[in-house]
């Protein structure tokens, strides 16, 4: 079995569906696309990214300093929101291995209340519901906390699908997005997973070009 330069993440599962080789070249080999890539990153992008630092700041009760522009326009817009303040953990890392491939998601927040679990996710863009359910991010940040989450509490015992939900919200519209979860979907998630962790072993030199 090949050893992985990187754990698996939504972005991974993306990049996999795009393609197959650069998946293979970056993931197992180490390769990194051309930097020319990043170059041509779009402002949307840009500005997700400031975006979800200035989110990561207020939460560690760091300055913010003066915000101007689209960014201000984004942190009011949130500020009015019921998510402004923080009652979770930001920036929650969470790991598992299925089928001897590593997995990593990073939570923008993770909220638990009594048995249930909240798993926040900003967006600053508007998004349908049909295309966020049907999201790599969405199976994987679901499934990683029900197979994982329960390391987050020293215990043996996995969190039930159906103790989690996951909430987008949509900034710029001040939308949520609400995705519960439930047993049948966790099992469904579990092979499309395994599948990928399959097809993680295949080397470069092994895939058409």
């Amino acid at each position: 079995m090949p050893k992985l330069r990187s754990r698996l993440s939504a972005s991974a599962l993306q990049l996999r569906d795009q393609c197959a080789r650069r998946f293979a070249l970056q993931y197992q080999s180490g390769w990194r696309w051309p930097v020319a890539e990043k170059l041509s990153a779009t402002n949307q992008q840009a500005l997700g990214a400031a975006f979800h630092r200035l989110v990561l700041r207020q939460r560690l009760g760091i300055l913010l300093g003066e915000l101007t522009g689209e960014l201000a326009e984004l942190w009011r817009c949130f500020l009015a929101s019921p998510y402004a303040s923080g009652n979770g953990t930001a920036e929650q890392a969470l790991h598992f291995v299925l089928k001897g491939i590593p997995f990593v998601v990073r939570f923008d927040e993770l909220r638990r209340q009594g048995n249930s679990w909240i798993i926040l996710d900003w967006k600053i863009g508007n998004r349908s519901a049909d295309e966020l359910a049907a999201s790599w991010q969405t199976r994987l940040y679901r499934y990683a906390l029900a197979e994982a989450g329960g390391s987050l509490l020293n215990q043996g015992q996995p969190i039930p699908p159906e103790a989690i939900e996951l909430i987008y919200w949509l900034v710029r519209p001040g939308r949520a997005v609400h995705l519960t979860y439930d047993t049948a979907t966790f099992l469904t998630d579990r092979e499309l997973l395994s599948q990928v962790a399959q097809e993680a072993q295949i080397l470069p030199d092994d895939l058409p070009y």
